[in-house]
Order: C-alpha cells, then structure tokens, then sequence
C-alpha cells in the first residue's frame, strides 16, 4: 500500500500523536522505511504548507525536507489532475481563501499513485 500524507497527517502526527521524542522509531526508521520502499509520498504543496504552519524550530519541516523523494514535484500529470479535482470539487479551494491549499495535490498524487490519502481533517 501507498500512503500519500496531508499536511495534517504530519502536524497530528509530529505534535499531537506521536512526538519524535516520544516516538523516534516511528520518525528514524519506520517512515524512512516507507519513503524508500516508494510507500510514502507527498505533494511539494503540502511541504510549502509545513513550512507557514509548523513552528520554525519544531524540526518537522525538516524531517519531511530530508525525506526527499517522498516530496513530489508537481509535473504535468499532477497538475491536470490537480485542475480537474478543482473543476469538479470547487469547495477545497473555496473554502481555504487567502491560503495556499494542497488538498488537491494529494488527491490528485493518491490518485495517480493508487495511494490511500492520510490525513487528519477537521469537519
């Protein structure tokens, strides 16, 4: 199974769930694992989302940052499918005014990588 991760995921994750102190196998060895393995990804959106969000010293920018091929570049496939979620789903971007959203991205990256979208979203 592929996992493409939210900025969310990662925040309840790192801040709320499973704390790198508390937690490091999860952090050093287990995602690492997935990342290699092509099992764990990421749109670069939710990257740029991290970095306004997460607290400059809390390191999770970082970590994902260091994850390097989890974070992908948005290319051509993922900008169509990216535009055509927008086109049919209006409201995850209407409902983000004035904020960069990433939510398409990692629909469209799970849907082009057959991936299971983690995240964790308030309703």
């Amino acid at each position: 199974m592929i996992y493409c991760f939210d900025t969310s995921a990662f925040i309840a994750a790192w801040i709320e769930s499973y704390p790198k102190d508390v937690v490091p196998k999860l952090w050093n060895e287990f995602m690492p694992s997935l990342v290699e393995a092509g099992r764990l990804v990421t749109p670069k959106d939710v990257l740029l989302e991290l970095e306004k969000k997460a607290g400059k010293d809390d390191g999770l920018c970082d970590w994902v940052k260091a994850q390097g091929e989890a974070v992908v570049e948005l290319d051509e496939p993922l900008l169509a499918e990216g535009k055509r979620i927008i086109n049919k789903y209006r409201r995850l971007i209407e409902l983000k005014r004035g904020r960069r959203g990433a939510d398409p991205f990692v629909i469209a990256l799970a849907s082009l990588r057959g991936a299971t979208v983690v995240t964790k979203e308030g309703m």
